[in-house]
């Protein structure tokens, strides 16, 4: 089957972040929030019982360790977002290249050779960079849901992210995508 678009883009560190951000604030925002939840039952009976003992030691641990994992179900998506900003800047010249199909796409990483990304050997020998394979998206799986956004278009499934950049995109590029991936996935394309 032929490829219905062919697209050689770079994708910014603010578009990756705007994907994650999509990414949290569809899948992992109402866990973060059930998490928090679950911890806020003990710690108000936790809180009770020292009202009416407070030398219950006890209850005064369990109100601190509850506070932390409330705390804590909160700051490690703020910590995992620092972290994923901090990675992208190695992979900022990095170049993805598109296949478009009726029923799936593909995406190949050509890493960038810059003298940060190369890597030597013990003889000071320059090591060849390790092939990336191509990601594939299958758009007659299951958990695929699209969601087009101003910046973005991304693809969601268990198998993985896909983040396309519109500011990449000429308009006929991006009718053929998303009129492509309407057609294939249906009701499961968002506009947001």
């Amino acid at each position: 089957m032929e490829s219905k678009l062919n697209l050689e883009y770079k994708i910014t560190k603010e578009d990756w972040l705007s994907g994650y951000d999509l990414y949290f604030n569809l899948f992992t925002k109402k866990t973060t929030y059930i998490k928090a939840a679950i911890f806020v039952v003990p710690l108000i009976l936790f809180i009770e019982q020292v009202i009416r003992d407070p030398k219950f030691t006890v209850g005064w641990v369990c109100i601190a360790a509850c506070v932390m994992m409330i705390v804590s179900a909160f700051i490690s998506n703020k910590l995992e977002r620092k972290n994923i900003a901090n990675a992208l800047d190695a992979i900022k010249d990095d170049i993805y290249i598109l296949n478009l199909f009726d029923d799936r796409l593909t995406v190949k990483t050509i890493v960038n050779e810059s003298p940060e990304n190369l890597e030597y050997d013990e003889n000071g020998e320059l090591k060849p960079l390790p092939e990336i394979p191509e990601s594939v998206c299958e758009f007659s799986e299951k958990t695929l849901k699209v969601y087009e956004t101003e910046k973005i278009i991304g693809l969601f499934s268990r198998r993985g992210s896909f983040f396309i950049p519109k500011a990449g995109l000429d308009e006929n590029e991006l009718n053929v995508v998303t009129s492509t991936l309407k057609e294939a996935v249906g009701s499961k394309y968002f506009e947001k």
